[in-house]
């Protein structure tokens, strides 16, 4: 996968947790801190999002050189920016580099939008009754 990639599957990873636990959430808390360690998010918590070495190499490795995240500029930047590199996280196998995928692309997930929609479907509901 890309890291455009990691992106839409983190946002739409982080939106199903939102929506299963909106209510024990403070609207206001930071998404961000909040999901940094669920593992059905990033993997973090864990060490690991996928549970399996070959399940996390299949997602870094993509299908050849086109989807590969190594190869990535995104996502290579992202590592700079850390003061990380490609190579020092190539070396702690694909596990590591999967979750670190999946913690820098939270950075880039539109939490205002997603909790808008989760708990603008909850003010829409509340003035409304069900009709038997």
């Amino acid at each position: 996968m890309l890291f455009e990639d990691y992106i839409r599957e983190v946002e739409a990873d982080a939106r199903e947790w939102i929506e299963d636990n909106r209510d024990y959430i403070d609207r206001n808390a930071d998404m961000v801190d909040e999901l940094w360690t669920v593992d059905s998010v990033t993997g973090n918590g864990s060490g690991s999002y996928t549970f399996s070495s070959a399940a996390a190499w299949d997602n870094v490795a993509g299908s050849g050189w086109l989807d590969c995240l190594l190869f990535d500029e995104s996502f290579i930047s992202e590592l700079e920016n850390m003061g990380e590199t490609i190579g020092e996280l190539f070396a702690r196998g694909p596990e590591t580099i999967d979750v670190t995928a999946r913690v820098l692309a939270l950075y880039h997930v539109d939490f205002d939008a997603i909790m808008a929609d989760v708990f603008d479907d909850d003010e829409t509901n509340d003035g409304e009754t069900e009709e038997a």
